[in-house]
């Protein structure tokens, strides 16, 4: 199965499934769930995580913002993520009614629709999140925000991500 047939098929399974989900910044959901689901199946990649379209589609009310678990060395509980995907990606933004619960860590990938591909752009900690100011951004939602440039870079994930018990950095 190639990318596109993949994230297509995670994306529809996601729509079908996610009736009752708040996930989403645009009115076009089905759109949303393809542009996240390339993010989550790109990031796996990138760093070798098993990418199981049940278990990233199973859930009517959503993931709880969690999309991966990995298990640092000498770490006692384990390290969860959400990844976002944006066509523009100028903040990390958490819906406000959110910022209490969900992955621990933050990456935001940029979506090219020319390509297909995802890049990454930045990540940040929710407990920082939750510490930057709230706004809208041209609809009601009410978002913690942070610009792009004052996220953490891919070599700080890339520490991060090699520290997992028994794996090494990027695949």
């Amino acid at each position: 199965m190639n990318f596109d047939q993949r994230v297509i098929e995670v994306a529809d399974a996601r729509d079908a499934s996610h009736k009752n989900s708040d996930g989403c910044f645009t009115s076009n959901k089905k759109d949303s769930h393809r542009i996240g689901a390339a993010g989550e199946w790109i990031f796996a990649k990138w760093f070798n995580i098993p990418y199981d379209i049940a278990e990233h589609t199973e859930h009517p009310e959503g993931d709880g913002g969690i999309d991966f678990t990995v298990y640092l060395t000498k770490h006692r509980y384990p390290l969860t993520i959400d990844v976002k995907t944006a066509r523009n990606p100028y903040y990390l933004l958490v819906k406000d009614h959110l910022i209490g619960r969900g992955a621990q860590l933050l990456v935001l990938l940029a979506f090219d629709d020319a390509t297909k591909a995802c890049s990454f752009v930045g990540f940040e900690w929710r407990r920082v999140m939750a510490q930057m100011p709230v706004r809208t951004f041209g609809h009601p939602q009410k978002n913690y925000y942070r610009p792009r440039e004052k996220l953490h870079q891919w070599g700080e994930l890339c520490a991060l991500m090699a520290l997992r018990d028994g794996l090494a950095g990027p695949g």
